[in-house]
Protein backbone atom coordinates (compact mmCIF):
# COMPACT_ATOMS: atom_id res chain seq x y z
CA UNK A 1 0.00 0.00 0.00
CA UNK A 2 2.58 2.26 0.79
CA UNK A 3 4.67 1.79 -2.09
CA UNK A 4 1.60 2.11 -4.29
CA UNK A 5 0.93 5.54 -2.95
CA UNK A 6 4.38 6.80 -2.96
CA UNK A 7 4.23 6.32 -7.05
CA UNK A 8 0.55 7.38 -7.30
CA UNK A 9 2.11 10.83 -5.52
CA UNK A 10 5.44 10.16 -8.08
CA UNK A 11 2.97 10.69 -11.21
CA UNK A 12 1.16 13.41 -9.58
CA UNK A 13 4.05 15.52 -9.04
CA UNK A 14 5.28 15.11 -12.55
CA UNK A 15 1.71 15.28 -14.13
CA UNK A 16 0.36 18.19 -14.84
CA UNK A 17 -2.61 20.00 -12.25
CA UNK A 18 -6.33 17.71 -13.03
CA UNK A 19 -9.56 20.39 -13.67
CA UNK A 20 -11.47 17.29 -12.40
CA UNK A 21 -12.80 17.88 -9.06
CA UNK A 22 -12.49 21.31 -8.61
CA UNK A 23 -15.53 22.22 -7.95
CA UNK A 24 -15.56 20.46 -4.95
CA UNK A 25 -14.98 22.74 -1.74
CA UNK A 26 -11.82 22.43 0.45
CA UNK A 27 -13.88 21.15 3.50
CA UNK A 28 -15.82 18.75 1.04
CA UNK A 29 -12.70 17.48 0.01
CA UNK A 30 -11.14 17.39 3.53
CA UNK A 31 -14.45 15.31 4.52
CA UNK A 32 -14.19 12.90 1.61
CA UNK A 33 -10.37 12.45 2.10
CA UNK A 34 -11.01 11.73 5.59
CA UNK A 35 -13.25 8.89 5.18
CA UNK A 36 -10.87 6.88 3.31
CA UNK A 37 -12.31 8.34 -0.17
CA UNK A 38 -8.37 7.77 -2.60
CA UNK A 39 -10.28 9.93 -5.43
CA UNK A 40 -10.54 12.49 -2.60
CA UNK A 41 -6.93 12.33 -1.75
CA UNK A 42 -5.85 11.98 -5.62
CA UNK A 43 -7.39 15.24 -6.26
CA UNK A 44 -5.73 17.24 -3.33
CA UNK A 45 -2.12 15.78 -5.08
CA UNK A 46 -3.72 17.12 -8.32
CA UNK A 47 -4.58 20.43 -6.39
CA UNK A 48 -1.73 21.04 -3.85
CA UNK A 49 1.32 19.42 -5.15
CA UNK A 50 2.38 22.54 -7.76
CA UNK A 51 1.36 25.21 -4.90
CA UNK A 52 3.55 22.50 -2.61
CA UNK A 53 6.43 22.15 -4.34
CA UNK A 54 6.99 26.26 -5.83
CA UNK A 55 7.04 26.59 -1.91
CA UNK A 56 9.30 24.10 -1.27
CA UNK A 57 11.92 25.27 -3.87
CA UNK A 58 11.88 28.25 -2.16
CA UNK A 59 13.63 26.52 0.33
CA UNK A 60 15.56 24.07 -1.41
CA UNK A 61 16.58 25.02 -5.33
CA UNK A 62 16.74 21.73 -6.38
CA UNK A 63 14.01 20.12 -8.36
CA UNK A 64 15.21 16.36 -7.63
CA UNK A 65 15.39 17.72 -3.03
CA UNK A 66 11.77 19.56 -4.11
CA UNK A 67 9.58 16.88 -5.23
CA UNK A 68 10.85 14.49 -3.04
CA UNK A 69 10.12 16.69 -0.15
CA UNK A 70 6.64 16.84 -1.72
CA UNK A 71 5.92 13.46 -1.83
CA UNK A 72 7.04 13.17 1.67
CA UNK A 73 4.66 15.86 2.90
CA UNK A 74 1.60 14.12 0.77
CA UNK A 75 2.55 10.73 2.78
CA UNK A 76 2.46 12.31 6.18
CA UNK A 77 -0.96 14.55 5.30
CA UNK A 78 -2.23 11.01 4.30
CA UNK A 79 -0.91 9.69 7.76
CA UNK A 80 -2.17 12.48 9.78
CA UNK A 81 -5.35 13.38 7.68
CA UNK A 82 -7.39 13.02 10.92
CA UNK A 83 -5.42 15.61 13.03
CA UNK A 84 -6.92 18.59 10.84
CA UNK A 85 -9.45 20.05 12.47
CA UNK A 86 -10.17 22.95 10.40
CA UNK A 87 -11.90 21.50 7.46
CA UNK A 88 -11.23 24.62 5.83
CA UNK A 89 -7.59 25.06 5.75
CA UNK A 90 -6.20 22.58 4.48
CA UNK A 91 -3.44 24.87 2.06
CA UNK A 92 -2.03 25.98 5.52
CA UNK A 93 -1.89 22.57 7.00
CA UNK A 94 -0.18 21.19 4.12
CA UNK A 95 2.06 23.86 3.82
CA UNK A 96 3.23 23.54 7.59
CA UNK A 97 4.01 19.80 6.71
CA UNK A 98 6.19 21.29 3.70
CA UNK A 99 8.00 23.18 5.92
CA UNK A 100 8.72 20.64 8.30
CA UNK A 101 9.43 18.36 5.53
CA UNK A 102 12.10 21.19 4.41
CA UNK A 103 13.65 21.69 7.53
CA UNK A 104 14.11 17.80 7.94
CA UNK A 105 15.48 17.65 4.71
CA UNK A 106 18.15 20.39 5.14
CA UNK A 107 19.14 19.06 8.78
CA UNK A 108 19.77 15.68 7.18
CA UNK A 109 22.12 17.56 4.43
CA UNK A 110 24.00 19.35 7.05
CA UNK A 111 24.30 16.53 8.77
CA UNK A 112 25.93 14.40 6.25
CA UNK A 113 27.81 17.47 4.72
CA UNK A 114 25.63 17.74 1.52
CA UNK A 115 25.62 21.42 0.18
CA UNK A 116 22.37 23.34 0.60
CA UNK A 117 23.05 26.98 -1.30
CA UNK A 118 22.29 27.39 -4.71
CA UNK A 119 25.64 28.57 -4.86
CA UNK A 120 27.75 25.73 -4.02
CA UNK A 121 25.12 23.11 -5.89
CA UNK A 122 26.25 25.29 -9.20
CA UNK A 123 29.83 25.51 -8.70
CA UNK A 124 29.79 21.55 -7.92
CA UNK A 125 28.19 21.17 -10.91
CA UNK A 126 30.73 23.44 -12.78
CA UNK A 127 33.44 21.42 -11.56
CA UNK A 128 32.02 18.23 -12.32
CA UNK A 129 31.69 19.23 -15.91
CA UNK A 130 35.10 20.92 -16.29
CA UNK A 131 36.25 17.74 -14.51
CA UNK A 132 34.61 15.51 -17.34
CA UNK A 133 36.01 17.79 -19.92
CA UNK A 134 39.75 17.57 -19.11
CA UNK A 135 39.77 13.91 -18.22
CA UNK A 136 37.61 13.03 -21.56
CA UNK A 137 35.39 11.17 -19.48
CA UNK A 138 37.95 9.06 -18.02
CA UNK A 139 39.91 8.14 -21.15
CA UNK A 140 43.03 10.01 -19.39
CA UNK A 141 45.06 8.97 -16.41
CA UNK A 142 45.72 11.38 -13.22
CA UNK A 143 49.34 11.54 -14.90
CA UNK A 144 48.97 12.82 -17.72
CA UNK A 145 46.72 15.68 -16.35
CA UNK A 146 49.56 16.35 -13.86
CA UNK A 147 51.88 16.72 -16.99
CA UNK A 148 49.67 18.94 -18.71
CA UNK A 149 49.47 21.06 -15.52
CA UNK A 150 53.10 21.49 -15.18
CA UNK A 151 53.09 22.62 -18.71
CA UNK A 152 50.43 25.85 -18.11
CA UNK A 153 52.11 29.27 -17.93
CA UNK A 154 52.62 30.45 -14.20
CA UNK A 155 49.89 32.11 -14.42
CA UNK A 156 47.43 29.90 -14.33
CA UNK A 157 49.66 26.36 -12.98
CA UNK A 158 48.71 26.95 -9.52
CA UNK A 159 45.33 27.48 -10.07
CA UNK A 160 45.00 24.70 -11.40
CA UNK A 161 46.87 22.22 -8.78
CA UNK A 162 44.46 24.19 -5.97
CA UNK A 163 40.90 23.51 -8.13
CA UNK A 164 42.15 19.98 -9.97
CA UNK A 165 44.40 18.17 -7.48
CA UNK A 166 43.87 19.53 -4.15
CA UNK A 167 39.47 20.05 -5.19
CA UNK A 168 39.84 23.40 -3.02
CA UNK A 169 36.34 25.50 -3.55
CA UNK A 170 36.43 28.82 -5.57
CA UNK A 171 36.74 30.87 -2.51
CA UNK A 172 40.11 29.40 -0.78
CA UNK A 173 41.46 29.65 -4.38
CA UNK A 174 40.64 33.21 -3.90
CA UNK A 175 41.92 33.91 -0.68
CA UNK A 176 45.05 32.41 -1.01
CA UNK A 177 46.04 33.92 -4.53
CA UNK A 178 44.54 37.08 -3.29
CA UNK A 179 42.15 37.38 -5.74
CA UNK A 180 38.30 37.64 -6.01
CA UNK A 181 35.76 34.63 -7.00
CA UNK A 182 35.35 35.74 -9.66
CA UNK A 183 39.00 36.14 -11.23
CA UNK A 184 38.92 32.84 -10.03
CA UNK A 185 36.55 31.35 -11.96
CA UNK A 186 37.52 33.03 -15.13
CA UNK A 187 41.37 32.29 -14.59
CA UNK A 188 39.89 28.29 -14.31
CA UNK A 189 37.88 28.83 -17.25
CA UNK A 190 41.28 29.78 -19.11
CA UNK A 191 43.12 26.76 -17.42
CA UNK A 192 40.36 24.27 -18.57
CA UNK A 193 40.70 25.47 -21.93
CA UNK A 194 44.82 24.69 -22.05
CA UNK A 195 44.71 21.54 -20.49
CA UNK A 196 42.11 20.53 -22.92
CA UNK A 197 44.49 21.77 -25.38
CA UNK A 198 47.45 20.23 -23.89
CA UNK A 199 45.59 16.90 -23.42
CA UNK A 200 44.80 16.47 -27.06
CA UNK A 201 48.37 16.96 -28.34
CA UNK A 202 49.55 14.32 -25.77
CA UNK A 203 47.06 11.80 -27.18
Amino acid sequence: MERALTGLIRMTINSPASESGSENSTAELTRRWRSGDLAAFEEVMHRYSGPLLSYVLSKVHHLQDGEDIVQETLIRAHRAIHQLRDVNQMWLWLRQIAHNATMDSLKRARRWGIPTSPEKIQEMEQKRQQDEEVSTQGELNMDEIVAAIEMLPDTYRLTAVYYYLEEWPYPKIAEVLGIDAAAVRQRISRVNKLLRESLKKQR
